[in-house]
């Protein structure tokens, strides 16, 4: 066995050992399944990993409508989604281009997990990261403040906009194109 592989093999063990401590510890609450379901991020992980449980709510995405609006698809429905909490611009600008872009190369053709939020909106999670998340903090769309699930992702996706903001990038690149959540394409023209 080579060297790598041992270091494989003792990290695997290790974490086995760790894992079993966890489940019989004495310090440990017990585990409900509504713990699991409320619990929105794992704090010893950067704040874009999501805690997910397996779940009926995976689905494949199929096409992508636009900038925030998805088809998926499991083996019992399809659905037209929108992504919650997030607004993106619709105009034909280059950050609409970019938006869309960049859903279709993350989402198209992969598994995602939906939590419904409100309506036609779900939190889209992508193996344990928000794909809101990952759209606000790359500038490519703002919080939603009418449609933000305030006891999920809220904080996490307003310190990504503050983020975005502070850098200076995507839709806040250009003073005045973001004005109190809405896209004003005026100031690009």
């Amino acid at each position: 066995m080579n060297q790598t592989m041992k270091v494989y093999l003792t990290i695997i063990i290790a974490s086995l050992f760790v894992f079993l401590f966890a489940l019989t510890s004495p310090f440990q609450k017990p585990i409900t399944s509504t713990a699991i379901e409320h619990q929105s991020v794992d704090k010893t992980k950067s704040a874009t990993t999501v805690k997910t449980k397996e779940s009926k709510d995976v689905f494949k995405v199929i096409s992508i409508v636009d900038g925030r609006t998805i088809n998926v698809r499991n083996t019992s429905k399809s659905l037209t989604i929108t992504l919650n909490g997030i607004q993106v611009p619709t105009d034909d600008t280059k950050y609409q281009k970019a938006v869309e872009k960049k859903i279709k190369k993350d989402l198209t053709g992969k598994n995602v997990t939906l939590k419904k939020t409100k309506g036609t909106n779900y939190d889209v999670i992508l193996g344990n990261q928000l794909e809101q998340y990952s759209l606000i903090s790359d500038g490519l769309g703002v919080v939603d403040n009418e449609t933000i699930n305030t006891d999920h992702y809220s904080h996490e996706l307003i310190n990504a906009q503050q983020h975005a903001k502070s850098s200076k990038i995507g839709v806040w690149e250009i003073d005045g194109y973001v004005d109190d959540g809405y896209f004003n394409p005026e100031v690009i023209e």
